[in-house]
């Protein structure tokens, strides 16, 4: 089956959808935690690997209908071999596809309502869509959370974009493919790299560590060392189906904690003059401060992220256009917020267009984000002033921080507006 014979079988895609189910292990004592379903397509044809039918699926047209055959075929093996919510069951789905049909498009409402009942879901959603997808990853985290489905972010340091993720999405879980690690390049990550960045923010937020693509003892051990708590790969075998209700072996306890911190409403301004003491600048001096950000980030290149809103979005004016193509090139995100910003305001920028009675209308703030680097600055006019007072000779009340803690909730604070 070719992309182009997809649109003519959309109907009848249920039948050509299956799942197979691999065991997700706990690592210190070995029981089975649960198991992550594994979709496939037509069955010896050119669609059966699950990358190569979703890609000719958003070719067609069709990835919403296709992610949520594959999630159906999911649950139904789950449910048939009566798993309940001891045993986690993952899932896997791309950003796109959160949506009406996560909610039941009409087909199959019984199904997926006794699934939401019955099992522990945990849905799977690639590190990789925060460089092409950032507003679909974002808002699929927060919707699958308001059904109370957990979130794992998937291929967590494939390479060095996938690590700047992290602490937009605040996953429940990382999972890491050791496989990828073995890799080389300047866009391959170290194992130490990581590391430090995952346990970073394992204990800022409780998310546990899976470790996949495990084989061998030693790459057991190698998991251990990086933290991580649950695994999967060939070493418990393939993927199959799923075993009888009595072959189940289930070990009890949560696997992630409760400690995730939700993306605020507030605006980043909002959020860190709660917490920090005022301070006055002029306009002049604000750029300053903004352009040693932007460069600070430049130089730390790919794993980095970049949100800037703007009080005035005439001033992002052809060199402003010409330095975040610039840092949009070397970095994994850059978002530019502003009333009348265009949905692509530069080159590989993503532009939010803000409504004038959005709070944020009136903030000026530069917060950039990597692994090992965090910094924002957030800025409103100052109210001593006239109203009609030109840009350049403004005045600004304003907080600089690096506080990783305070930088991440006002990055998620923006980062909740994309789009």
């Amino acid at each position: 089956m070719s992309a182009s014979e997809i649109e003519p079988a959309a109907s009848g895609l249920g039948a050509l959808v299956s799942a197979v189910y691999q065991p997700v292990m706990e690592l210190e004592h070995g029981g089975i935690v649960g198991y992550e379903a594994l979709a496939r397509g037509p069955q010896g044809g050119q669609l059966e690997r699950p990358d190569r039918l979703l890609s000719a699926a958003r070719r067609a047209g069709l990835l919403a209908q296709v992610d949520w055959e594959m999630r159906l075929a999911a649950v139904a093996g789950a449910l048939d071999a009566r798993l309940d919510r001891c045993t986690t069951l993952f899932v896997n789905m791309e950003p796109e596809a959160v949506g009406p049909s996560a909610n039941g498009d009409g087909r199959a409402p019984d199904l997926w309502s006794r699934a939401e009942q019955s099992l522990s879901v945990a849905v799977e959603l690639p590190a990789g869509a925060l460089r092409a997808r950032p507003r679909e990853l974002v808002r699929a985290a927060d919707a699958c959370r308001d059904r109370g489905w957990a979130v794992v972010l998937d291929d967590v340091g494939a390479d060095r974009h996938s690590l700047a993720v992290l602490p937009l999405v605040a996953p429940d879980a990382i999972k890491l493919d050791l496989r990828a690690t073995r890799g080389s390049g300047a866009a391959a990550p170290t194992l130490s790299d990581i590391a430090t960045a995952v346990w970073s923010e394992q204990e800022r937020t409780g998310a546990a560590i899976i470790a996949e693509g495990i084989e061998t003892e030693q790459q057991l051990e190698q998991a251990r060392g990086i933290g991580a708590t649950l695994g999967q790969g060939w070493l418990w075998g393939r993927p199959g189906p799923l075993p009888s209700e009595a072959m189940l072996p289930i070990e009890g306890g949560p696997l992630w904690q409760e400690l995730r911190p939700p993306a605020s409403r507030d605006t980043p301004f909002e959020l860190l003059a709660a917490t920090r003491p005022l301070r006055e600048a002029p306009a002049a001096r604000m750029a300053t401060m903004s352009g040693h950000i932007e460069r600070a980030t430049h130089d730390v290149g790919a794993g980095a992220i970049v949100l800037t809103s703007l009080d005035d979005a005439a001033g992002f004016d052809g060199a402003a256009r010409d330095r975040y193509r610039d840092l949009a090139s070397r970095t994994t995100l850059v978002a530019v917020f502003g009333s009348g910003i265009s949905a692509t305001p530069a080159i590989g920028v993503f532009g939010t267009d803000v409504a004038t009675d959005d709070p944020l209308h009136r903030e000026w703030a530069v917060i950039a984000l990597a692994p090992h680097y965090a910094a924002a600055l957030v800025a409103r006019a100052s109210e001593q002033q006239p109203d009609d007072v030109l840009p350049r000779e403004r005045r600004y009340d304003y907080v600089l921080t690096h506080d990783r803690d305070l930088v991440v909730a006002a990055a998620r604070s923006l980062a909740a507006r994309l789009g």
